[in-house]
């Protein structure tokens, strides 16, 4: 539980008195179906990109001058954005699981930290989805569990996107999840 100390962390920032840290984690490789390459190595495949269109061009046109070339490997940077922008939404992407909510950070910005209620969560179950995998996916308690599950911290928007844990154990965290909801529900006569 290192993460949990780690200042730099943006879940440190947004606990409650009180609250504290089950567990913590990040997406599991290729929590996102995108491969985690380095930027230096998205660099060399954007050139190598940019080389294969330049000779293709260079075959079917003719000589090409320097700015039609410098276009041309520019398009091969731009065809490996979304990679290293996916990839970095990855990297930094954080779970964590409290005795009060669930939190889950994109990002070091705490205006994109999501979070659901112990007091809100309904069933959390585990599934098979081809993009990611075996996958947690939360419900809300009540009649209509609303597709958007998750809330903004700082604005308190409900998050349109649907947002399943990509985690190395699916099962294991889901009992913390369940062990957590329990203790929520039976430790408190407030409640």
């Amino acid at each position: 539980m290192d993460a949990v100390l780690d200042q730099a962390n943006p879940i440190t920032g947004v606990l409650h008195p009180g609250e504290n840290v089950i567990w913590m984690g990040q997406p599991k490789d290729g929590g996102l179906a995108v491969p985690s390459v380095p930027g230096r190595q998205l660099v060399a495949i954007a050139a190598g990109i940019g080389f294969i269109f330049e000779t293709l061009a260079s075959h079917c046109a003719g000589p090409l001058p320097v700015s039609a070339k410098i276009e041309i490997f520019s398009a091969g940077g731009l065809l490996m954005a979304p990679l290293y922008w996916l990839g970095r939404e990855a990297r930094m992407t954080t779970y964590a699981v409290t005795n009060q909510r669930l939190l889950m950070a994109v990002g070091p910005d705490r205006a994109q930290i999501r979070e659901l209620t112990l007091a809100e969560l309904g069933p959390v179950r585990i599934y098979y989805d081809w993009r990611y995998g075996r996958v947690l996916s939360f419900a809300k308690r009540g009649p209509l569990n609303a597709a958007s599950v998750w809330t903004f911290l700082d604005s308190g928007r409900k998050d349109r996107w649907f947002d399943p844990w990509m985690v190395d154990d699916p099962e294991a965290v889901r009992q913390l999840i369940e062990a957590a909801s329990n203790n929520y529900w039976f430790s408190s006569q407030e409640r």
